[in-house]
């Protein structure tokens, strides 16, 4: 899809802009590698917090 927007004013200054949507690959096909990364992320949170808790144990 194409779309063509151009002005002019009375100094003869112009401006002309091109809009196009690209058409991309369907979200599903990198399913897999986000739902890699969002597991990968968890652990990560989960890793972090049970060591906070450890450090929070040990101020007690």
């Amino acid at each position: 899809m194409c779309a063509y927007s151009g002005y002019s004013n009375s100094s003869s200054l112009s401006i002309q802009t091109t809009l196009f949507k690209n058409q991309t690959a369907p979200a599903c096909e990198k399913a897999g590698s986000l739902r890699s990364a969002f597991a990968g992320s968890m652990w990560r949170i989960s890793a972090i917090s049970f060591h906070m808790v450890l450090i929070l144990v040990c101020f007690l």
